[in-house]
């Protein structure tokens, strides 16, 4: 293949429709105006993985709210079970608006939607919700039932991991991004390109 032919295949939008976790994740220290323009390709494509973590660094990062929550409502409406949970989230703590402006029970529903898909934490989450009564009618031991049954669910994860002999990830790569931008120096950050 000509190198003129792969590089047209690497910009079409099947391929950046497909690209891997691999492909996609980007360390927070790395960040530049091409990661940011590739996963914003990646994305336009319909890669809703990249939505997802283009969506948190927006969201998060570069305080573009409005941008960043609907790359993550994109994702979601792919189905991309972090982005559902992310959303939850955002509802429960408000993020980026005033307290009031916080819905319950809208992130109650993102949990049970992404609870009902096998997402382990917004299944936490909405046994931690129906004991309390937190954006929902509180129903306790429907709520200890799901903490019983995420926990079982988590263990099974890690079971099949194990005997795949793969090492089981529980932080996804947009969230390790979040945590190295913010251990990073003011100055380093403000010295990262796009953001």
């Amino acid at each position: 293949m000509e190198i003129g032919g792969s590089v047209k295949l690497a910009q079409s939008k099947l391929v950046l429709n497909k690209a891997s976790m691999g492909c996609l994740a980007v360390r927070a220290k790395n960040w530049s105006d091409s990661a940011d323009r590739f996963l914003q390709r990646c994305a336009g494509a319909g890669n809703t993985e990249a939505s997802y973590i283009l969506g948190m660094i927006r969201f998060y990062c570069a305080r573009s709210r409005r941008s960043g929550a609907a790359l993550m409502v994109s994702a979601a409406n792919g189905g991309h079970l972090e982005a559902i949970f992310s959303l939850a989230v955002i509802q429960f703590n408000g993020s980026g608006a005033r307290k009031q402006d916080r819905d319950l029970t809208l992130g109650a529903g993102l949990c049970a939607r992404a609870a009902k898909l096998g997402h382990v934490d917004a299944t936490i989450e909405l046994g931690h919700c129906l004991m309390d009564g937190y954006g929902v009618t509180s129903a306790p031991v429907n709520g200890r039932l799901l903490l019983h049954r995420a926990k079982q669910r988590d263990a099974e994860n890690e079971r099949q991991q194990a005997s795949l002999g793969t090492l089981y990830q529980k932080t996804h790569h947009a969230n390790l991004f979040l945590s190295e931008w913010f251990s990073l120096s003011t100055d380093a950050r403000n010295g990262l390109k796009s953001l």
